[in-house]
C-alpha cells in the first residue's frame, strides 16, 4: 500500500518544527534512511537536507538557504549548500550530501557539525590516490555508503564515479571521463560513462549506476542501468539506447527506460529503479526480469490508501528502503515524500476480501477508510467487540474523527455487506508516531487479541499476556484497553 508521509504538494521552503505531512518542499529529490527509520530528503530548491524523525517531525539537519559555499566546522544547519542533489547515511548516522553545485562532498556528523571529505569546490579533475580534499569534483551528483565506510561520488560534470576510502584518499571505479561506452565485460574504468547521475551499492560489493539521457553528447549509454561487480567489470543490466517504456516480463537488457535515476537494491539483491520520465518504480529481480513496481504512467497525484502499482507518481527520482524493507520514494513533482509499506499497516488482515483499506495507520487523529464499493456505514470497535462508532456514508472513502475514541486497536467494518461474509481491518489509535517494527508488533498482537475475543464469555478469561503487550507499546494501563463491561458482537465472524 503506498501513502503519503511528507508535503502538500505546494512548492515553498516550509513547515520544520511540525508534521512533514504539512510541510513544503521546494524540490523533493532525493531520500535516505538511516538504521532508526529517521528519513533524509534533499530539498534541493531549497538548498537544503530535511530530517522526518519517526514521530513524523520534520526539521532541518543542513543548509540555510543560502547558496554560498560556507559552513565547515560549525553546526550544519548554518552551512551553505548549493542545489545539493544526493544523500547517504552511513551505519553510525552520519550523512553524506552531494553539495552538486558546490563540487563537493559534505558531511554531517552525528553531533551536526558539517565538513567536507571531497572536493575543493572548484570543478574539474585533478587526479585520483590523493587526499579526497585536495581532489576536485565536478558536478557531484548522488552520494553512497557501503557497510565498510567508503563513499562513492557520482561525478555527472566528469561522466566518473569515484571512491573515498575510510583513509580520505579518492580514486576512480567507474567511468574515464569520455563519451563513450565501448562493450561490457571491461574495466568499468576503462569505458565512458555520460551522463552518470545515480549510484547504489549492494551488500556484496557490486555498484549500480544510473546513466540518464542527453542527446547532445552521446546515446551510447542514456536511459541504462550498469553493474560494476567486486573485480571492477562493467556490464549493463537493463535498458537500451533508446529512452521509453516497454519490457515489463522481459529480460531487463531488452526493456526501455526513460530518465533512470537513483536505485536501491533490497536484502534478496532485487533492484528496484526510480525510472523517473516514466513515472514509475521499476524492479529487475535476481533473475534479471523487470517489472513495475509501483506507479501507472500518468504525471500525476494519486493513489494514497492503494495498491502502489495503481498509484500516480510524478517524476520520481529518489527511492530507498528502510530496515523493515519498506521503501521511501522522493515523488520530485508531486514535491512529496511516499511511502510503500511492505509490512501490513492493517489492510484487509481479517479475511480474504480485498476491498476495504485504512491509512494513516496508526491515526491520531483521523482514520480514512476507503472501499472498491461504495460505504453506507462504518462500524467501528474496541479490542473487546464493543462498538465505539456508527457512521452512515454512500463513498468510496470516508474520513473518521477518531480523536476521542480509546487508545489501542480498533476493528472497522463496511456497514454495507453485513448479510455478507465481510472484510474487516484492524487500525492503530494512538497519540504519538510509532516505528514500522512497532506497527507490525501491534497489528500481531491487536489481531491475535481480537480473534480470541469472539471464543470468550467472560472478562476473567481474557489473555493477560496479549493486554500486557498491548499496553506496554501504547505506554498505558491494561484498565485503558478494556471496559468493566465488555459486549461481545456475536457477528464478529474472526475465525
Amino acid at each position: 500500500m503506498i501513502t503519503t508521509i511528507a508535503g502538500t504538494g505546494v512548492f515553498d521552503c516550509r513547515g520544520d518544527g511540525g508534521p512533514a505531512i504539512d510541510a513544503a518542499f521546494g524540490g523533493a529529490i532525493s531520500v535516505a534512511v538511516d538504521m532508526a527509520s529517521n528519513i533524509y530528503v534533499v530539498d534541493m530548491g531549497c538548498d537544503k537536507v530535511r530530517r522526518i524523525s519517526i514521530s513524523g517531525i520534520i526539521t532541518t539537519v543542513a543548509g540555510d538557504e543560502d547558496t554560498t559555499y560556507s559552513g565547515d566546522g560549525g553546526p550544519a544547519t548554518l552551512a551553505g549548500l548549493h542545489q545539493p542533489t544526493g544523500v547517504a547515511v552511513d551505519r553510525t548516522g552520519n550523512v553524506y550530501i552531494a553539495d552538486n553545485l558546490s563540487n563537493c562532498i559534505r558531511k554531517v556528523n552525528t553531533s551536526g557539525i558539517i565538513s567536507t571529505i571531497a572536493g575543493t569546490g572548484v570543478g574539474g579533475y585533478n587526479g585520483d590516490n590523493i587526499p579526497a580534499t585536495s581532489a576536485q569534483t565536478n558536478a557531484p551528483y548522488d552520494v553512497a555508503v557501503d557497510t565498510l565506510g567508503n563513499v562513492y561520488i557520482v561525478e555527472f560534470g566528469d561522466g566518473r564515479v569515484r571512491k573515498v576510502d575510510t583513509a580520505g584518499i579518492i580514486t576512480t571505479v567507474a567511468g574515464n571521463g569520455s563519451f563513450f561506452y565501448y562493450a561490457d565485460g571491461l574495466p568499468a574504468t576503462a569505458i565512458g560513462l555520460f551522463p552518470v547521475v545515480g549510484v547504489a551499492i549492494d551488500g556484496t560489493g557490486n555498484l549500480y549506476i544510473s546513466c540518464n539521457y542527453n542527446t547532445s553528447i552521446s546515446r551510447d549509454t542514456a536511459d541504462q542501468i550498469y553493474k560494476v561487480n567486486a573485480s571492477g567489470v562493467i556490464h549493463k543490466i537493463a535498458g537500451t539506447d533508446q529512452g521509453g517504456y516497454s519490457g515489463d516480463g522481459s529480460p531487463a537488457t531488452a526493456a526501455l527506460l526513460s530518465y533512470p535515476y537513483k536505485t536501491v537494491v533490497d536484502k534478496t539483491g532485487n533492484l528496484y529503479i526510480a525510472d523517473a520520465g516514466n513515472n514509475r518504480i521499476r524492479k529487475i529481480d535476481t533473475s534479471g526480469i523487470i517489472t513495475t513496481f509501483a506507479g501507472n504512467g500518468v504525471s500525476s497525484f494519486s493513489g494514497d490508501g492503494g495498491p502502489a502499482l495503481n498509484c500516480e507518481l510524478y517524476w520520481p527520482s529518489g527511492i530507498a528502503f528502510d530496515a523493515f524493507d519498506n521503501m521511501y520514494i522522493a515523488d520530485a513533482s508531486n514535491e512529496r515524500v511516499r511511502l510503500i509499506t511492505k509490512v501490513s499497516m492493517g489492510v484487509n488482515e481479517l479475511t480474504g476480501i480485498k476491498t476495504l483499506a485504512v491509512y494513516p495507520n496508526p491515526a491520531a487523529k483521523e482514520l480514512t477508510i476507503t472501499s472498491t464499493n461504495n460505504i453506507s456505514s462504518i462500524v467501528i470497535c474496541n479490542l473487546l467487540g464493543q462498538t465505539v462508532c456508527t457512521q452512515t456514508y454512500n463513498a468510496e472513502k470516508v474520513q473518521v474523527d477518531v480523536t476521542g475514541f480509546p487508545t489501542g486497536g480498533l476493528l472497522c467494518q463496511d456497514q454495507w455487506y453485513r448479510s455478507e461474509k465481510v472484510d474487516k481491518v484492524v487500525a492503530i489509535r494512538h497519540e504519538q508516531g510509532l516505528s514500522q517494527k512497532e506497527i507490525a508488533g501491534l497489528l500481531e498482537v491487536t489481531k491475535g487479541f481480537i480473534g480470541q475475543v469472539e471464543s470468550l464469555k467472560t472478562p476473567s478469561t481474557y489473555s493477560v499476556n496479549h493486554l500486557n503487550r498491548i499496553a506496554y507499546e501504547f505506554k498505558c494501563s491494561v484498565h485503558d484497553l478494556i471496559p468493566s463491561t465488555p459486549i461481545i458482537e456475536s457477528d464478529w465472524d474472526l475465525t
